[in-house]
């Protein structure tokens, strides 16, 4: 879990339906939370890093895979 503001937060999770790892957003310090976009091919099972900056967010695999949001969380690319 990272803070993308003193309230709002991101998070990584298995989700059904996402055939990766699933980004989860809270508005409301953690209370309810959003499903976001789903990063296809990031492998979340070893130890992963999560970052961010502004609305950025970086997603890093110990695996080596990485993705890039600059929406906050909305959607990402893939770095690798």
């Amino acid at each position: 879990i990272a803070a993308l503001s003193p309230t709002s937060l991101v998070a990584l999770q298995t989700r059904p339906h996402c055939p990766g790892t699933g980004v989860s957003l809270s508005a409301n310090n953690g209370s309810t939370w959003t499903p976001g976009a789903c990063l296809t091919d990031f492998d979340a099972s070893g130890p992963v890093g999560l970052d961010t900056q502004g609305t950025r967010v970086l997603a890093v695999a110990a695996d080596g895979g990485s993705f890039l949001s600059e929406d906050a969380g909305a959607t990402f690319t893939s770095l690798s």
